[in-house]
């Protein structure tokens, strides 16, 4: 079971269209990188077709709208009703069926008691409790995108490893964190246009590499002896950003001109903020 962007285009606005075409296998879990929320959303409502665009978005060779989409705000629940209760009553509606005592246990991981009322929690608390739900309907596809505190995020986190039971999973969110990190791959959208699709760990050593634009590439294997590099086209190399002083320096030392410097990963915004990774 694959889920697939097919040729996908999406108007963002008057100049910018988002193009996506890629894949993601049975089971994996894809984080989606937006700096804007509102673009998120359009995301959201492609999914469900409640937006116009070209291409298809299919999971398993079928549009996706036919799957069993339930997003985290979707579903209301009873105000007067403890948390276990009404995880028993709305997982019923779904022919879901969890014994009592693995409800209980499954709002405790969260930090969630399961004797108290739906409308005395407060709003972190629904945040964790709809994202709860969501992941014991045992949906194809699980997308989640929610807001939530540090120590929640892991715990869901942890929650979404030991559940999702081999679904697709999307986790939708403005910056790269360790809730998110989970993923076994990163789709990354600058400003509406695509900037980096792929595995999240080449994406965090690209953040970390620099293109030198140079003179001459002979002659590098004893100028740069004791360096790591790569020469990325004719005369531009890559090394890692730590080390890029240490090589202009050699470089210059035996009269060999520097153009240009450039990170690779300079369009890739992961949005990480000061708690990041």
């Amino acid at each position: 079971m694959v889920l697939e962007f097919r040729e996908y285009k999406k108007k963002i606005k008057k100049d910018t269209i988002l193009e996506l075409d890629l894949q993601v296998d049975t089971g994996e879990i894809l984080t989606i990188i937006n700096n804007k929320s509102e673009y998120l959303e359009l995301l959201k409502d492609s999914f469900r077709k409640r937006t116009k665009y070209k291409g298809e978005i299919l999971f398993d060779d079928e549009d996706i709208s036919k799957q069993k989409l339930l997003f985290t705000k979707d579903f209301g629940f009873y105000n007067d009703l403890t948390l276990l209760k009404n995880l028993k009553v709305a997982l019923e509606l779904f022919n879901v069926k969890y014994s009592i005592d693995d409800l209980a246990d499954d709002l405790e991981f969260l930090g969630l008691k399961p004797s108290s009322k739906y409308k005395d929690i407060s709003p972190n608390e629904i945040s964790k409790f709809h994202i709860l739900f969501s992941i014991l309907v045992d949906q194809n596809v699980l997308i989640i995108d929610k807001d939530l505190t540090p120590e929640d995020m892991e715990a869901i986190s942890d929650f979404v490893l030991d559940k999702s039971n081999n679904a697709n999973v999307i986790i939708l969110d403005t910056m790269l964190n360790r809730y998110n990190s989970i993923a076994d791959k990163v789709l990354v959208i600058t400003d509406g246009i695509k900037s980096y699709f792929g595995n999240l760990e080449d994406l965090l050593i690209l953040k970390q590499l620099t293109a030198i634009n140079i003179s001459d590439n002979e002659k590098l294997d004893d100028i740069l002896s004791g360096y790591q590099y790569t020469i990325y086209h004719d005369n531009e190399i890559v090394v890692r950003e730590e080390v890029l002083e240490e090589v202009v320096y050699s470089l210059l030392k035996n009269s060999i001109e520097v153009y240009q410097i450039r990170n690779l990963g300079e369009k890739i915004k992961l949005y990480e903020g000061e708690a990041d990774l």
